[in-house]
């Protein structure tokens, strides 16, 4: 078994080799097939793709058909599909666009040794070359930019090395954007038409905080007319100053009708209860007095009409001064309605006089 030991060994560890050499086989493989799969995948859908820009394209919705191209040569590279793309981009008006695809398209055709078709897009990108519009982005203090600084156009950056390039650009309104951390941002929307030569100029950035140089100050309508506003604010001011007066006034008669309306009213109550009272007891006392003279009574009927007298003043004063308060109360209530009211107590020699004045 000493001698048969050694051998075993060396069939095991032969063994262990071959299967991992075996699985390593079968992954590379698998990997294989799956990347054959996922190609076959995107050359399957591609081709849809480009089905669809043709239909588009002959339907002369251009816009719809450039983007399925553009996907189908994302995902399938073709020398035709860039071909199409160019057309589509031209004939949608981005004629920019357009002539950079052409030059792609030929650069694809030379490599693959298409002649006739690596001609025919450089013909195509020469003849609409005279009509692109060029736009050269510029930037202000460039030799001392703050940390962070960035510059965009329509939401791409754009490094240092476009800067004072004249590129190719589609007609159209761009948007450009430059800041920094701690800076206001500088935005400017400018419209492009085919042709054109153009220059954006970026300027230097101002801190946050504080206006952008070179802006021309903000004047408001307030401050354009300062004296105007002055005099009206001094007269809402006047206006102000004599309505407080009036309006106290009729707030304060408002609340004194109201107070001498009730009391008037709880007065007179109270006045006509002291009355019945009155009455009560007169008539309890006649059967108590001489039907010859009513002057002659017992002590009860005396004392019964001592308290019927006593009622029936009560009565009269609380029915006055209730009557009394009562109509000052209407009036002072019916005052406050009005446009203006006005209350005055004048001192006089024998006292005060008390006036209130209403307007319609």
């Amino acid at each position: 078994m000493k001698h048969l030991l050694p051998w075993l060994t060396w069939n095991n560890r032969s063994a262990c080799k071959m299967t991992q050499g075996l699985v390593l086989l079968l992954m590379i493989g698998l990997l294989f097939l799956s990347t054959s799969a996922q190609a076959q995948g995107n050359e399957t859908l591609a081709e849809a793709l480009f089905d669809e820009g043709r239909s588009l394209f002959e339907a002369r919705q251009y816009d719809k058909a450039c983007a399925k191209f553009k996907e189908s040569q994302r995902l399938d590279p073709a020398t035709g599909t860039l071909l199409n793309l160019a057309m589509c981009y031209e004939k949608a008006g981005h004629l920019a666009t357009a002539w950079t695809t052409w030059r792609e398209a030929a650069s694809s055709a030379r490599t693959a040794n298409q002649i006739d078709r690596e001609e025919h897009a450089r013909e195509m990108a020469k003849k609409i070359e005279g009509k692109l519009a060029r736009l050269t982005l510029t930037v202000n203090g460039t030799d001392n930019l703050p940390q962070g600084f960035w510059v965009s156009q329509d939401g791409t950056s754009q490094p240092p090395a476009a800067w004072g390039v004249s590129l190719p650009i589609d007609a159209g309104v761009h948007h450009f954007e430059a800041g920094a951390p701690g800076f206001l941002t500088w935005t400017t929307d400018v419209q492009v038409k085919d042709g054109q030569t153009l220059t954006v100029t970026v300027p230097i950035l101002a801190l946050e905080g504080t206006p952008v140089p070179g802006a021309p100050p903000v004047v408001t309508q307030e401050a354009a007319t300062e004296e105007p506003a002055e005099e009206e604010a001094s007269e809402e001011a006047s206006s102000d100053a004599d309505e407080a007066p009036r309006s106290g006034a009729k707030k304060a008669l408002r609340i004194s009708g109201i107070a001498l309306t009730a009391g008037g009213a709880v007065s007179i109550a109270v006045g006509g209860i002291f009355g019945v009272r009155a009455f009560g007891l007169n008539e309890q006392s006649k059967n108590h007095c001489s039907s010859v003279d009513s002057n002659l009574c017992t002590l009860d009927g005396t004392e019964m009409r001592d308290k019927a007298l006593s009622a029936a003043t009560v009565a009269n004063v609380l029915v006055g001064v209730g009557a009394a308060a009562l109509t000052t109360g209407i009036v002072f209530l019916v005052i406050s309605k009005k446009r203006s009211a006005e209350v005055a107590i004048l001192p006089t020699p024998s006292g005060a006089h008390f006036s209130i004045g209403g307007a319609f």
